[in-house]
């Protein structure tokens, strides 16, 4: 009966497997150009980093320029600025619309009249009433 060997066998040309089944140098040469690919990367992308920080740079200054330049309004409505002056003007305003006398339409004869005095007219005459038997 054959029992097996504890004892490694030894190749007859006296080489190690290992060194064959493990070229160092070709791993070696592929850690090289990672390293490399990675160097030119990073010196690649400060290159086109400063180009594109030049570029918004121009891009600002002819922004800037513009808006120096010219001071365009947008169209309305816009946002309001100091809101109390505002609003003071247009109370201002209705109150100049509800309070006063002016022609609407001087063709036709209609004219705006204060609110009081609208409601003493309806108070003297009372409101108009619907003729009988017409429906709405």
């Amino acid at each position: 009966m054959h029992s097996p060997s504890t004892d490694p066998v030894k190749n007859p040309s006296g080489a190690d497997f290992a060194d064959r089944d493990i070229p160092v140098s070709k791993i070696l040469v592929f850690g090289f150009y990672i390293a490399l690919f990675t160097a030119v990367s990073f010196v690649g992308l400060r290159f086109l980093y400063l180009a594109l920080d030049r570029k918004a740079e121009r891009a600002d200054e002819a922004v800037a320029a513009f808006a120096r330049e010219t001071r365009v309004l947008p169209p309305e409505p816009r946002l309001q600025v100091d809101e109390p002056a505002t609003w003071a003007r247009e109370k201002a305003r209705q109150q100049a619309m509800i309070s006063g006398y002016e022609w609407v339409d001087a063709n036709a004869g209609v004219v705006r009249i204060p609110v009081e005095r609208a409601m003493e007219i309806l108070a003297e005459r009372g409101l108009p009433a619907r003729a009988e038997g017409v429906s709405p």
